[in-house]
């Protein structure tokens, strides 16, 4: 943010920089993979009751939607990774912190590692990448 003009209204400024564009796509991953654990980490009995077991895997597709959107452009831009290099690492490092956020609940009280959630966590970063792809694909043409 910057102010313009002595004391006037704050107008936001797009992050121009490759500096400023690296530190706002960390910040959105981290703190988007922070807030992951913290709600993956809440004791099974303090959870609200879904009551369907849709709503639970729509909930995982979002989150790892998010996070696929999150370190895919965080990659382009800190690693300068392109392609279809780009979309396997995404893939791979959203599978594996998938896997490892259903192995953390193994010491979470009443939660359990499920391997229909990282289905559902793997399918989420399919559609994030999708979302990507036809971002890049609209912003191309």
């Amino acid at each position: 943010m910057t102010r313009r003009g002595g004391g006037g209204p704050t107008i936001m400024k797009k992050a121009t920089t490759t500096q400023e564009r690296i530190r706002a796509a960390s910040m959105a991953l981290y703190g988007w993979a922070v807030a992951m654990m913290i709600v993956s980490s809440i004791p099974g009995n303090r959870l609200p009751a879904v009551g369907l077991w849709q709503w639970d895997k729509l909930a995982h597709l979002f989150e790892y939607a998010v996070l696929a959107c999150l370190l895919n452009r965080y990659l382009e831009i800190r690693w300068s990774i392109g392609g279809r290099r780009l979309w396997i690492v995404t893939a791979a490092l959203g599978a594996a912190y998938a896997a490892l956020d259903e192995l953390h609940q193994l010491a979470i009280p009443l939660r359990a590692c499920s391997w229909q959630d990282v289905a559902a966590d793997c399918a989420g970063v399919v559609l994030g990448l999708a979302c990507m792809h036809a971002r890049f694909r609209k912003a191309a043409a």
